[in-house]
């Protein structure tokens, strides 16, 4: 991987006999199951995105289309087992992916690709110099662009009892000893804590089960990567032009706040957890995982707060995402208001009930794309935003409130109407509320349906549905299984 996000390829050279023999065209093996030649030492690399996120333009745009065909560099940990320690310890790096999205399979729930270790760079068993058994750690995200919002995360190992960056071969040692966590923050391998304005990108990890062979026996084993972050989007329309009670004061953005955020992640938290999503649980259905990994260094500053009115001397939120209308809707620059064509409704006299929305041709454009297509595509008159998040526990605040803000000099931003945010009855898990819920990984949150368009034999039945907010409603989130969970949310 990059050196300034995993290891500086020099300092490794000597770790680094271990090499893949894989060739791009080999089938695609299944796991353990496969059947291997006698002596064989195979490795399965399963990176599964549940084919329901895009990543091709970041954030995320859509419930549909994968991820894991947008990730660049997987790192891989070998660890053996010490049964003096009865530990797990760091035993090498195997060779990085630098180019795994034009080196890996596609299949229906991500992209694969084998190993196969051959010669000098087989494992070696207990009765050779080896180990009893072995575990392999991967972890992979896009390193493509170092400066992309959001970048790439950094990488940082628990060494004894310090947490280091990892960006050498010194911090590997034979303290290096391997931890699945149980609660966020006491694994192995995490990330380093985001800065105060940086957003959470997307990110893979997963462990393989514990390997045990002899050399003539050789092995086939699976590493499965699911994503470790969530997904929390927005998709509006018939918009509020301006606040209640026929103020004057125009609405320029959308803001969706919570109660609580973490800034770094636990890359090994219940790894054991993870399900193939090609199984399925003894009810027939696929066994939904709820896994918060999450946790805090240095808690970030919180920038927003609940409730209407101008920002309150001591802010209580955070902002997860925020519309600017202004780059949807033409916006008036020198009269700082809506121009008529960007109101649906302009001959409407209380300027409470005028929305925002398609009127003509020159009053909305899609602020993502301009050509309005692909993957890309909104409906008309509608806006959208989104962001991946670190997974975090619910407190005794509500956990999501949609706002509507003014702020047409660029400087006093004022929230004008709010709605909370609820949790549908049947996407609740533990002690999760209506109201105050934890946010759990590789699970999508969504106010309005977005689809993944429909099926031309199909037309109708799979339509974005983007939520209105011209009445007082509802937003429900619901569960569609397709990541962990798509949660279609509601607001009051």
């Amino acid at each position: 991987m990059k050196k300034n996000y995993f290891f500086t390829a020099l300092a490794l050279c000597g770790l680094l006999t271990f090499t893949s023999c894989g060739n791009d065209d080999d089938p695609i093996s299944e796991g353990p199951n496969t059947e291997i030649a006698a002596g064989d030492q195979v490795i399965v690399l399963d990176m599964q995105d549940t084919d329901v996120l895009s990543t091709k333009s970041r954030p995320l745009y859509s419930t549909d289309s994968k991820g894991a065909d947008q990730v660049t560099d997987v790192q891989l940990f070998l660890f053996g087992y010490n049964k003096t320690s009865d530990q797990y310890e760091f035993v090498k790096l195997l060779p990085a992916i630098n180019n795994w999205n034009n080196n890996s399979n596609d299949y229906n729930y991500g992209r694969k690709k084998i190993y196969k270790l051959e010669g000098e760079n087989k494992l070696k068993d207990s009765n050779n110099g080896g180990y009893d058994k072995y575990i392999i750690y991967a972890v992979g995200q896009d390193e493509s662009n170092e400066n992309s919002i959001p970048k790439p995360f950094k990488i940082a190992a628990e060494n004894g009892d310090k947490l280091v960056k990892a960006l050498s071969s010194s911090d590997w040692t034979a303290k290096s000893k391997w931890s699945l966590a149980s609660n966020p923050g006491k694994g192995f391998v995490k990330t380093a804590a985001l800065g105060q304005n940086d957003v959470a990108g997307e990110i893979f990890s997963g462990v393989s089960k514990p390997i045990e062979f002899t050399i003539a026996s050789g092995f086939s084993t699976t590493v499965l990567l699911k994503r470790q972050v969530a997904g929390v989007l927005g998709y509006f329309n018939n918009i509020p032009a301006y606040g209640e009670n026929n103020e004057d004061k125009p609405v320029t953005s959308i803001r969706l706040v919570a109660s609580n955020k973490n800034n770094n992640l636990d890359l090994t938290t219940l790894l054991d957890v993870q399900n193939d999503d090609a199984t399925f649980g003894e009810q027939g259905y696929k066994e939904t995982e709820y896994v918060i990994n999450g946790f805090n260094i240095n808690p970030a500053a919180k920038d927003a707060w609940f409730g209407k009115g101008e920002a309150p001397a001591a802010k209580n939120a955070y902002t997860v995402y925020e519309i600017d209308l202004k780059k949807w809707y033409a916006w008036d620059t020198d009269t700082k208001t809506w121009k008529e064509d960007a109101i649906i409704n302009s001959t409407e006299q209380d300027k409470s009930k005028q929305l925002l929305g398609f009127k003509n041709d020159k009053g909305w454009h899609n602020a993502i794309d301009p050509s309005n297509s692909s993957i890309l595509k909104v409906d008309d008159g509608a806006v959208f935003g989104s962001n991946f998040v670190i997974p975090f526990e619910k407190n005794d605040m509500n956990t999501f409130e949609l706002q509507l803000i003014s702020d047409k000099e660029g400087n006093k931003p004022e929230v004008v109407r709010t709605w909370t945010v609820k949790l549908d009855e049947n996407s609740r898990f533990g002690e999760d509320k209506d109201k105050t819920y934890s946010i759990y990984r590789n699970h999508l949150y969504q106010i309005g349906k977005r689809g993944g368009g429909d099926n031309p034999d199909k037309p109708g039945k799979d339509p974005d549905k983007p939520q209105p907010l011209d009445k007082s409603q509802e937003l429900v989130i619901k569960i569609n299984d397709q990541w962990e969970h798509i949660h279609d949310m509601e607001i009051d």
